[in-house]
């Protein structure tokens, strides 16, 4: 007769959080098309920025800034992994 093993792994889904695509495409598309930016140049620069984002090698506010808020409309300059982050 075998021994019962017991449990060594318990999976949680913490507010639908683990199990759930979040910033899937489709989701980046609504958000584009919600606030009137640039789906084609949004998506490139998620593509580009979303793996170190993952990585953990730019924040939040970086990944943002890359991808989302990438015009410096006060000074009419781009965002760039060198300087990722808008001016105020």
């Amino acid at each position: 007769m075998k021994k019962a093993t017991g449990i060594s792994c318990a999976f949680l889904d913490i507010g639908g959080v683990l199990l759930t695509d979040g910033w899937d495409h489709l989701a980046r598309k609504r958000a584009a098309k919600q606030f009137k930016l640039e789906w084609a140049e949004m998506e490139e620069r998620h593509g580009l920025t979303f793996e170190i984002f993952e990585e953990g090698k730019i924040t939040l506010d970086e990944y943002m800034s890359l991808v989302v808020f990438y015009l410096n409309y006060a000074h009419g300059h781009l965002a760039t992994p060198e300087n990722p982050v808008l001016q105020q």
